[in-house]
């Protein structure tokens, strides 16, 4: 744990290192100073992404690719000295990011790895392996599709996994990044004088302690860091809402870099690019401080971000928008079309009807699979209280200032934040695929709630905030001691078989496979397969699920030249 401890705190600072650079390379200051971990994590894993396109992620590689932290050193104490801090708030701040820090490490002082982790060792840490040893391989989805996952979250994971980290990374990538989350919304709550800032943060505190519940264990699970930042653009875009002095330059590149790197870590917030980045421009068309020479500054890095995106996904597969099939590239290595096709329909299916029958959530339509799937919704209890719950209260806020939904302004922040769980339900309708987008909107509906239904509300507030400081402060700690509670019971939960490591860090172990030749077409390859199971884990390379059967290497010799289907069968 204390390992554990000591890499979540480095890593942090040199992530929000790496940030503040970006903003000083746009020449912009961010409103909260915690925004510069994730701009940091965008800025690193792209150079880390450019990097992979040519290159395995070596040591050197990789060291690289983490310059941009040596150049914001000295900027990593405006964490805890922004100019609402003057009083004496720093303080707290800086306790709490410690005492935050330690919560979060202590859910993943596991000596070994867990069996909860599936996915990760499905197909996340053989990515890893793969990014580290060979780059991105031509083809590399023919091998096994989910290999094709162009997600930046493994990709950090890569960068990270040399030295003294070799096989460690999950062990604190997730608690880091609930760290940073957490202490963007602690900031924002005890230091905005915004009253629907705070409140909007007072909201997002509960995802603040279910996370630790729910992903405190070594992983590289991505599902939550996406959803996490979309949950941090909604709030850059309520501070823009309230005042045309907010809606600054800053704010704007604050807002369209979250959801930019929301997508990178996974697709999850496909339809919120499409409906955020317009709202943040209409936003700063309207302020007194829009120039149009700025749209290039604001577009700078996601237009990058896209572009190195699907460069990669046709690298992987064949398809620049993987795993939609549209567009594909006509090159040996593409994968066939039933294969892309299929990776997606398996998701989606699976998130309507887990288990061995998914497919037939598909093929019977949604009078077949709805009636289970809110049966098991409704039965669990954490579902109800971590989705159904929050939207049932995000209905009561919108419904008592309906009459303000005439605003453009308030109806674009409500048209987003219900479109978003529309669009979960239509694509992947699993809570863990969307739990936050109900928050989100429960959060913004709250925030507009207290902003434009004065009577009572006001006065309760006033007397809540009397003694500010103290008040606030003792929110946090309350937070706290519930993150701790969540977390201990997440660790008990999952310790079955399992051991604490109080000062070292765990390591992923090998998954057991067995060496066989593949005789596909002319061109036999030995791989490794999984005994029993189909997942590979920290397998040597290469390592598939099962025996591809219409698959060939693209060169006899080198393994990274990467895969493609046998067009002789």
């Amino acid at each position: 744990m204390i390992c554990i401890y000591l890499c979540t705190i480095a890593l942090f600072f040199a992530t929000s290192s790496a940030g503040f650079t970006f903003f000083s390379i746009l020449r912009v200051t961010p409103r909260n100073p915690f925004l510069a971990f994730f701009a940091g994590f965008f800025l690193v894993s792209l150079l880390a992404m450019a990097v992979s396109l040519v290159k395995p992620l070596t040591l050197q590689y990789s060291l690289l690719c983490l310059t941009p932290a040596l150049l914001g050193i000295k900027q990593l104490r405006r964490l805890f000295s922004s100019p609402a801090s003057q009083s004496g708030r720093h303080l707290p701040i800086l306790a709490f990011f410690f005492a935050t820090a330690g919560v979060c490490a202590l859910g993943t002082a596991y000596a070994e790895w867990t069996s909860y982790a599936y996915d990760s060792d499905l197909y996340h840490i053989q990515i890893v392996r793969w990014l580290n040893e060979y780059g991105t391989p031509f083809g590399l989805g023919n091998l096994h599709s989910r290999l094709a996952n162009s997600s930046i979250w493994p990709l950090f994971a890569a960068l990270l996994n040399h030295s003294f980290l070799q096989d460690s990374t999950p062990w604190i990538m997730m608690p880091t990044f609930i760290t940073a989350f957490t202490m963007y919304f602690v900031h924002d709550f005890i230091d905005s004088s915004s009253r629907p800032l705070s409140i909007y943060a007072l909201c997002m505190f509960p995802v603040c302690i279910y996370s630790t519940l729910f992903w405190g264990y070594p992983n590289l699970y991505h599902d939550f860091p996406s959803l996490a930042v979309l949950c941090i653009s909604g709030a850059e875009l309520l501070h823009m809402l309230f005042s045309q002095q907010n809606r600054t330059l800053s704010s704007t590149i604050s807002a369209i870099t979250c959801i930019a790197l929301s997508f990178l870590i996974k697709p999850l917030s496909a339809i919120s690019v499409l409906i955020i980045t317009p709202i943040a421009l209409y936003y700063y068309y309207t302020s007194t401080n829009f120039k149009f020479s700025n749209i290039l500054i604001i577009f700078a890095f996601p237009l990058l971000a896209a572009i190195l995106w699907c460069a990669r996904n046709v690298i992987t597969s064949g398809y620049p928008f993987f795993p939609i099939s549209i567009f594909p590239f006509t090159v040996d290595w593409a994968m066939p079309l039933r294969d892309v096709t299929g990776n997606a329909t398996a998701v989606r299916a699976w998130a309507r009807m887990p288990g061995p029958n998914h497919l037939e959530a598909f093929e019977r339509g949604i009078s077949f699979w709805f009636l289970p799937w809110a049966k098991a919704l409704i039965s669990s209890k954490q579902a109800v209280l971590t989705t159904l719950l929050p939207f049932t209260a995000g209905c009561v806020c919108w419904f008592f200032i309906r009459k303000q939904l005439t605003s453009r302004e308030i109806l674009c922040l409500f048209g987003w934040s219900l479109l978003s769980i529309v669009y979960w339900f239509w694509m992947a309708p699993d809570p863990r695929f969307g739990r936050e987008l109900f928050w989100i909107f429960f959060a913004l509906g709250s925030a507009c709630f207290v902003q434009y239904w004065p009577v009572n509300v006001t006065s309760i507030l006033n007397n809540f905030f009397r003694y500010q400081d103290k008040q606030r402060q003792l929110c946090v700690v309350i937070v706290l001691f519930f993150m701790l509670a969540s977390c201990a019971i997440s660790f008990m939960h999952r310790l079955q078989g399992n051991s604490v490591a109080w000062v070292s860090l765990g390591t992923i172990n090998p998954w057991p496979t067995k060496l066989i030749t593949a005789e596909s077409g002319a061109a036999p390859f030995d791989i490794y397969i999984p005994f029993d199971d189909d997942r590979c884990g920290n397998s040597p390379l290469p390592c598939a699920p099962t025996v591809p059967q219409h698959t060939v290497r693209r060169d006899a010799i080198k393994l990274g030249a990467g895969f493609r289907p046998n067009t002789q069968q």
